[in-house]
């Protein structure tokens, strides 16, 4: 049972270390976010924003093993909340007209 784990062990390294560097390198994708791929956008702690997001990029049989929105320094996305984005928070129906009956 011992050389059966420390094989198990050695293959694992083995594997990791050497191997599979040599059989595939990763594949990296930054594609563009436009409106069409937005989900949505929520409110976290301290007007903190965060975009939810559906990748534009497929490719038949991938692991997607990521998916976030970056920046433009390449960092994931922290902004804060703009107005725009707020919106009004007092929405309040118009005053009738007069002439209503």
């Amino acid at each position: 049972m011992a050389a059966t784990l420390a094989g198990f062990v050695a293959v694992q390294i083995v594997m990791t270390d050497f191997i599979r560097q040599h059989l595939a390198a990763p594949a990296h994708a930054i594609v563009a976010l436009g409106t069409a791929n937005i989900d949505g956008i929520s409110q976290g702690v301290n007007n903190s924003m965060t975009v939810h997001a559906t990748p534009s990029f497929s490719q038949v049989g991938a692991w997607v093993l990521s998916s976030q929105i970056i920046g433009k320094t390449g960092q994931a996305f922290q902004g804060a909340f703009t107005q725009a984005c707020l919106g009004s928070t007092s929405r309040t129906a118009p005053p009738p007209s007069a002439n209503s009956t």
